[in-house]
């Protein structure tokens, strides 16, 4: 019985990890999400809307992403309708 030595596994790992990755990629639901602006990891689009003047912050993004637009929370998605 030969052993496999740790470069042959380290590449079948590398190549598995990117085959996943690119499969992730590929079939995310973010796509599928409506539009609106880019979360960051982990806080999603917390810095995005303050506490004060948030009907302010809400008209100016659905003035650019259209009445109906898409944000991150922390642990969240919400969505928004701001037709009036």
């Amino acid at each position: 019985m030969t052993a496999v030595s740790p470069l042959v596994s380290g590449i079948l790992f590398l190549g598995f990890l990117v085959i996943y990755l690119v499969y992730q990629v590929f079939t995310s639901p973010k796509a599928r999400y409506p539009p609106g602006p880019r979360p960051y990891p982990i806080i999603g689009n917390l810095l995005d809307v303050p506490p004060k003047y948030q009907e302010k912050v809400f008209a100016n993004l659905a003035k650019k992403y259209g009445a109906f637009f898409f944000k991150f929370s922390i642990h969240s998605k919400n969505s928004s309708d701001n037709n009036t």
